[in-house]
């Protein structure tokens, strides 16, 4: 890993990812892969995979768990903090002006054929981080066997359960058949009890203000809601939203089931992880400062989790098997990375269109140097020429 860089950069680099990953999780960790790997070379691409591990037994969204991890390891609680920052404001700002325009349809029609035309080239920066992550980390014959199998498998089977199952299943075979190489812990990456606990206290006493300020409102209870979701519900933003659903709906009130259908497209067709659809029903509910702290609530217990499990699991790499049950996760990982291309490609819509979209923007991303953001815009445009 190179020099830390500067807080600066990492606010701008997280903002130009929040801009431009549409398509959930795995569009946003194949645009950090895309930035921090291998354009920037600042870290390295086990350490995308091994947060992704983590990130994917842990509750709560995962692509934010992994920016935070990431910022933290980078830059620690400040990196953590401005990489949070920065790669919600823009879906957060977007959430919060199509609530106030909702009504106004013909803003939406712009920006659902802009996403469109967008889609393929996401999908093609999916493959192509999935095709040079198996370059670097399937490169055993056992690997790809469990990577063919697991591939093979995502399609019948689907839920969290299965997921675990598929890391469990990996990490076997990792430890019966992996390489037994210890990964030296390098000590300019840890991070002591002491700092952890240090940055934890900041949090709690940030709590404590909100519940003294926002004592009895709706807003303390839309941040309690969603702390609790956060630290409670496993597997994603697509797993989560049929309990929020419940929860939101049904027990709450808060919203009809018709605004809540709209809470979660709004949060389909702006970039970033869809559990900011919470930043909508917050506003609904309690207005900028609800929609504040119901973001608030739905990212950062989790990823607080996170940051405290992944420096954990860091330092078990020193033991031999750790690595061995690592190389039998990537495969599991990187199969997961490539289904969900197939996942997105049949939300879109099946069509040859899109198709041969893909088939162009993969051989683009891959094999040549244009910068991706150009080709997301010029695709953007023509989505709107074409479906708007």
């Amino acid at each position: 890993m190179k020099e830390a860089p500067s807080l600066f950069f990492l606010f701008r680099s997280f903002l130009k990812i929040g801009i431009t990953s549409f398509g959930g999780y795995t569009a946003l960790v194949a645009v950090l892969q895309q930035e921090f790997v291998h354009k920037k070379q600042l870290i390295p691409e086990t350490l995308v995979l091994d947060s992704l591990s983590v990130a994917s037994i842990l509750p709560g969204p995962l692509a934010v768990n992994i920016v935070a991890f990431i910022g933290f390891r980078l830059r620690g609680w400040p990196g953590a903090f401005i990489s949070l920052v920065a790669v919600l404001l823009p879906s957060v700002f977007l959430m919060i002006l199509l609530a106030e325009l909702y009504i106004s349809f013909q803003y939406i029609v712009q920006v659902e054929s802009f996403i469109k035309g967008v889609i393929p080239v996401i999908i093609a920066l999916i493959l192509s981080v999935s095709y040079h992550m198996s370059q670097k980390n399937i490169v055993h014959t056992w690997q790809k066997v469990v990577f063919v199998c697991m591939l093979v498998v995502s399609f019948f089977v689907k839920g969290h359960m299965f997921i675990m199952g598929m890391m469990a299943i990996g990490g076997v075979a990792g430890y019966f058949l992996g390489d037994r190489n210890p990964i030296q812990f390098r000590e300019s990456h840890e991070r002591s009890i002491g700092y952890i606990m240090a940055g934890l206290f900041v949090v709690c006493c940030f709590y404590l203000v909100v519940y003294f300020f926002f004592s009895h409102t709706i807003q303390l209870e839309a941040f309690t809601t969603f702390s609790q979701v956060s630290l409670t519900l496993f597997g994603g933003g697509y797993v989560m939203i049929p309990i929020l659903h419940d929860l939101i709906v049904d027990r709450l009130a808060w919203l009809t089931s018709d605004e809540f259908t709209r809470a979660i497209a709004f949060g389909q067709i702006t970039p970033g992880p869809i559990l900011v659809s919470a930043t909508y029903i917050g506003y609904k509910i309690g207005g900028l400062s609800g929609a504040i702290l119901s973001t608030v609530g739905i990212f950062v217990p989790a990823a607080l989790v996170m940051v405290g499990v992944g420096n954990a699991f860091d330092k078990l790499k020193q033991y031999d098997f750790v690595p061995a049950i690592i190389a039998g996760i990537r495969p599991v990982v990187i199969a997961l990375i490539s289904y969900s291309a197939y996942v997105l490609f049949t939300s879109a819509g099946q069509t040859w269109l899109m198709a041969f979209s893909v088939i162009g923007a993969f051989l683009v991303v891959t094999f040549t140097q244009i910068n991706y953001l150009f080709l997301i815009l010029l695709m953007g445009i023509a989505g709107i020429l074409i479906f708007g």
